[in-house]
């Protein structure tokens, strides 16, 4: 539920959030996701997560005017890979 209205999730969606409420504060890899929610021990080279994670993000943010932090740990997670991407100049002494 969501501000006491009721979310529709397929089970794999279930679990996919389960396991990051679980891991809450904590960076979760996309390695952790295939072995905690898929059972995969090895990266299949898909984009299976991207699609399960997108579609959560739909069902939780369906209706909703304001986004889920769902949105607002991928926007810190973005700006994140910006400022570690971007080369620090070091000016001369």
């Amino acid at each position: 539920m969501r501000n006491g209205k009721k979310i529709e999730l397929t089970a794999r969606e279930f679990q996919l959030l389960e396991f990051m409420m679980r891991h809450s504060g904590q960076v979760v890899t996309r390695t952790m996701l295939l072995e905690g929610v898929w059972d995969y021990h090895f990266d299949p080279q898909t984009n299976v997560i991207d699609v399960h994670i997108s579609r959560l993000r739909q069902a939780i943010d369906k209706d909703f005017d304001k986004p889920s932090a769902a949105h607002r740990a991928r926007r810190r997670v973005q700006l994140a890979r910006r400022r570690i991407a971007r080369p620090k100049m070091n000016s001369p002494a």
